[in-house]
């Protein structure tokens, strides 16, 4: 009975880890909006172990990385250097 019920059908969790690496990512991406430096290197280290995960991860890796050592992306992280913050 249980076939015909679709009991079998019903996915699973993926675990904790999940949970924990997304966090990681809206962490990087925050970071990354607000210019802090050490978001870029997570970014990067992420970029590569992403590139791991074929075919999409991969792919998302690559154009990661690109947009990470881009001088645009150099250009971006050295003005939250250049600049101070308001003093309140």
């Amino acid at each position: 009975f249980q076939a015909e019920d679709g009991i079998r059908d019903v996915e699973r969790s993926r675990g904790l880890g999940d949970v924990y690496k997304r966090q990681l990512y809206l962490m990087v991406a925050k970071g990354i909006v607000n210019q802090k430096s050490w978001a870029k290197i997570l970014g990067i280290i992420l970029a590569i172990l992403m590139l791991t995960s074929i075919p999409i991860g991969t792919v998302l890796g690559i154009i990661l990385l690109i947009n990470f050592f881009s001088d645009e992306s150099k250009e971006w992280f050295e003005q939250a250097k250049t600049t101070t913050p308001p003093i309140e």
